[in-house]
């Protein structure tokens, strides 16, 4: 697992009242969800507060034990432990089901950005409970009751098989990024070792590797297609794993700059996969930005 994984103390959980639902043995499989109404973006940072908000709203508006969800997956593709381990879920709508699916809930709601960070961190919230022996059965929350919930895109996903193997671990620090054009996270967390940046495989919004990178680019004199000095603001890079970014029309010109000093074609974007990414990751490999 490759994802950050955020502890009930490092998220400031409250203690469960009682012990809640019992696990029937390990679990049949996992019941996807997600919150329902549009949730918005923010930054990482509010994402414990959010943690925090559903919590007592289960807790004290609903009566329940604990937050309803064993595990949870905010939009920058960090787990975060909600009931954890051996225990049932208080979400999927029927008792049966929540004695034998785990529930996992994507942070996001009705017309929200499902960005590519969120997938893989329900990939790797899906491997985290097989870990911990959970069946390979996948249900989705309208699977046991009449609900929209996930949604249709999360439904598709998954039957698809989109959350089924985890995401890709970074590569070993001895060998080399594949160049294929995909910004993943193996691309990204060296990105991140050479720029000197925390190492977790994935850029959030805003994001300190590409504050990083915007810096170095006005210091290499790099501008973007108008000619301008970027805004250190750690905007404007994210991985196309999920499809071109950006993915509405438009550009970015921290893109722009970005595809100057890489000598590749600025056109302000990446594809899926993307030239300039292949030049990222050629550079990359020589151990330097």
């Amino acid at each position: 697992m490759s994802s950050p994984y955020v502890t009930r103390s490092q998220w400031g959980a409250r203690s469960p009242n009682g012990s809640g639902n019992s696990l029937t043995g390990s679990g049949k499989g996992y019941a996807l969800h997600w919150e329902g109404p549009e949730m918005g973006s923010r930054s990482h940072g509010e994402c414990d507060n959010l943690m925090r908000s559903i919590q007592s709203y289960h807790m004290d508006s609903q009566g329940w034990s604990d937050i309803a969800y064993n595990l949870a997956v905010c939009e920058h593709g960090y787990i975060f432990e909600g009931r954890g381990k051996g225990k049932g879920s208080g979400a999927n709508g029927t008792s049966d089901a929540n004695h034998n699916y785990p529930s996992i809930c994507a942070l996001v709601g009705e017309n929200d950005d499902q960005p590519a960070e969120l997938d893989r961190g329900i990939a790797d919230a899906v491997a985290k409970l097989r870990s911990w022996g959970v069946g390979s059965a996948q249900k989705a929350h309208s699977d046991f009751v009449s609900t929209a919930c996930p949604g249709n895109e999360l439904r598709g996903k998954q039957d698809a098989g989109r959350f089924s193997s985890g995401s890709t671990t970074p590569p070993p620090d001895d060998g080399d990024l594949d160049v294929d054009g995909w910004l993943g996270s193996g691309t990204i967390s060296a990105w991140q070792k050479i720029m000197g940046t925390p190492v977790d495989g994935h850029i959030s919004k805003p994001s300190m590797l590409v504050e990083a990178v915007q810096e170095h680019l006005n210091a290499a004199g790099a501008k973007d297609a108008d000619g301008k000095t970027l805004v250190v603001d750690g905007k404007g890079i994210q991985s196309n794993e999920g499809g071109r970014y950006p993915d509405a029309p438009g550009t970015t010109s921290t893109i722009e700059a970005l595809q100057r000093y890489l000598s590749s074609e600025v056109d302000g974007y990446f594809s899926a996969p993307s030239s300039s990414v292949k030049a990222l990751q050629k550079r990359l490999n020589t151990g330097k930005f």
